[in-house]
């Protein structure tokens, strides 16, 4: 079986310019884990994942409690907590969180390269391309839900 025949065509994508506030709104809102992160000309430049903001929020919040209580309580406004020196995490672009390797295939690959890739890399999902167009994210939810309708079933 071919890529193309199991991607997800409609691509929520990420502009580079957005918030990681904004990416895990959107994120949140089209039901999907992760998206690419595209430039000003829609060409993919990484690729983020709520697993990424996560890990993102999970060290800012390290980050603040490590200055709080080495900075010590008494000398912190109570009403204005640490934040990171570059400002809160959810204001920070995309751009400076996400995975800036794109793992790709084109869309008449085969879903087995495609699953030997993101086995290969520990990753969840590959864009998929035609050429050098974006066309589609295939995920490794796409193929065990394939499999699972045992439409990946081998001679």
């Amino acid at each position: 079986m071919r890529v193309k025949n199991l991607i997800v065509a409609e691509v929520v994508t990420i502009p580079a310019g957005a918030t990681a506030a904004e990416t895990a709104r959107i994120l949140r809102e089209r039901g999907v884990s992760g998206a690419p992160v595209v430039d000003e000309t829609g060409q993919p430049v990484g690729v983020i994942s709520r697993t990424d903001l996560a890990h993102g929020w999970e060290q800012s919040e390290t980050q603040r409690r490590r200055v709080f209580y080495v900075t010590g309580a008494e000398e912190l406004p109570a009403a204005a907590p640490a934040e990171e020196p570059s400002g809160a995490f959810g204001q920070r672009p995309v751009r400076e969180i996400m995975m800036p390797i794109i793992f790709s295939v084109q869309q008449h690959d085969s879903v087995r390269k495609a699953a030997a890739l993101m086995t290969a890399e520990g990753i969840h999902r590959v864009i998929v391309l035609d050429g050098t167009r974006l066309v589609g994210v295939l995920s490794a939810s796409d193929i065990v839900a394939a499999v699972g309708r045992g439409e990946l079933i081998e001679a």
